[in-house]
C-alpha cells in the first residue's frame, strides 16, 4: 500500500560467481497513508545473491547473500499507536495441504549492512532510538526453524531516550553475540555477547522470549 521504487538495476554472473546477483540503485519505500511524506526503508544500493542452480527446476530458490550499502531506516508510531511500517496488502489463505515454504529459502553465507542510519521514534510511548554509522554482518539459515545466527555489530553514535530520560547520548556501542533462534517459540538465546558502550565492557549470557502480541 506504500510507494516503492529505485533508479537502476543489474544483474550479473561475475560479480559473485558461481552465484548469480541482482543489485539495486537507490532503493526506496515510503510510509502509507498518513506516513506517505516519510521514507520507511531507503538504500544507496542493495545486492542479493541467488545460487543460479536454483532459478531452474523445482526446488526453492536460494538466497545466499545480502548487502545493503547506506541504508536508512526510520520507523514510526504515532500517538494514536498507527505504525509505518503496515504496508503490505492482506494475502489469501493458501488452500489446504499446500506447503508455501518450498518456493523460497534464505540460507545466508553472509549479510552486510554497511553505514547505516536506524531511528525508532515511537510518540505512543515517548520512546526514541538513533543509531548512526552502523556496520553489521551475520549469518545462518534463516530458513530454519532453529538455526544460530553469528553477528558482529559496530554503531558509530547511539542515542537513546525513554520518557524524557536519555539513556544513551553520542555513545559509541560493539556488539558481538551468537544468537541460539528458535521461530516456533520466538526464543533468542545467546551464551557469550560481548557489548561494549563507549570504554565500558560487558559480557551477557541469557535469553529473551516473546510470549504474546503484548
Amino acid at each position: 500500500t506504500a510507494k516503492a521504487g529505485f533508479k537502476d538495476v543489474s544483474i550479473s554472473l561475475f560479480r559473485n560467481f558461481p552465484k548469480l546477483s541482482l543489485g539495486l540503485d537507490q532503493f526506496f519505500i515510503t510510509g502509507p497513508a498518513a506516513f506517505a511524506k516519510d521514507t520507511l526503508v531507503s538504500a544507496e544500493r542493495i545486492d542479493i545473491a541467488v545460487n543460479f542452480f536454483s532459478l531452474f527446476g523445482k526446488g526453492p530458490v536460494a538466497v545466499k547473500q545480502v548487502s545493503l550499502e547506506a541504508p536508512r531506516i526510520h520507523a514510526m508510531i504515532d500517538k494514536d499507536g498507527k505504525v509505518n511500517w503496515d504496508i503490505m496488502k492482506p494475502g489469501e489463505a493458501p488452500a489446504p495441504g499446500v506447503d508455501t515454504s518450498e518456493g523460497f529459502q534464505l540460507n545466508l553465507n553472509s549479510y552486510t549492512i554497511s553505514n547505516g542510519y536506524l531511528a525508532y521514534d515511537d510518540e505512543e510511548s515517548n520512546m526514541h532510538l538513533l543509531l548512526k554509522n552502523l556496520d553489521h554482518e551475520g549469518s545462518g539459515n534463516l530458513s530454519a526453524k532453529e538455526f544460530r545466527l553469528a553477528t558482529k555489530t559496530q554503531v558509530g553514535t547511539a542515542n537513546f531516550i525513554y520518557g524524557g530520560i536519555s539513556y544513551l547520548a553520542n555513545t559509541t556501542i560493539g556488539l558481538d553475540t551468537d544468537l541460539d533462534i528458535n521461530t516456533e517459540t520466538s526464543k533468542y538465546s545467546f551464551s557469550k555477547a560481548a557489548v561494549k558502550l563507549n570504554a565500558m565492557q560487558v559480557d551477557a549470557e541469557g535469553f529473551f522470549q516473546i510470549l504474546n502480541d503484548s
